[in-house]
């Protein structure tokens, strides 16, 4: 209990801290000694205090386990995520509640960071196809296999195709045969070498 890393604790039944463990004071900032007596919601990011005071108290209501995941602030207005499970369990005073509280702040982070690239990538794929829906050129991206993968309206318009029959291989239709060949060649060519062309 001294040594592990998570939060091991107890509440008395009025929500006051009666044994923590000092994984407290490394996750958190505050001092066990200090601590002890004083009640959990006291250290409840403000937005997360009537979510966390709910499950606790539903969990000394009914004796159903709880799993919740909230912020603590620390001393110097850290924030700290966490996730806490618990129970209720009996003494003489009647019950207290007992659990476990674990830091999640990395993994977190982490969950944040691809939301907002994925949302930055979101926002440049609108960006781009706003763009290529308005100049007056044709625009149209391609995979490496030589497969259409966007087309602007312009060039459907073009080629008086929708553009769903040109996303794909269909854009082969809309070459001449007697050329199809020549510009599927020169493809797999800029693809091997790299090199810029142009191809009629």
């Amino acid at each position: 209990v001294e040594n592990i890393k998570e939060v091991i604790f107890q509440t008395d039944r009025d929500g006051r801290w009666a044994f923590l463990n000092p994984a407290w004071t490394e996750i958190t900032g505050y001092k066990v000694k200090e601590s002890l007596g004083t009640h959990f919601s006291d250290y409840l990011h403000p937005e997360d205090r009537e979510r966390v005071v709910a499950a606790l108290r539903g969990c000394a209501e009914t004796g159903d386990d709880y799993e919740v995941e909230y912020r603590l602030v620390g001393p110097d207005g850290t924030v700290h995520h966490v996730e806490a499970t618990g129970c209720r369990i009996a003494d003489a005073d009647g019950y207290r509640l007992v659990g476990v509280c674990r830091d999640v702040s990395q993994r977190t982070e982490l969950l944040e960071r691809e939301r907002a690239a994925r949302l930055a990538a979101e926002q440049s794929e609108l960006s781009y196809r706003t763009l290529a829906a308005t100049i007056p050129q044709q625009v149209w991206t391609a995979t490496p296999d030589g497969n259409l993968d966007f087309v602007n309206q312009r060039t459907a318009d073009y080629f008086g195709r929708d553009p769903d029959s040109i996303i794909g291989a269909g854009w082969q239709g809309v070459v001449h045969p007697a050329d199809l060949g020549g510009v599927v060649a020169s493809w797999t060519h800029w693809l091997a070498s790299g090199e810029e062309d142009v191809v009629e």
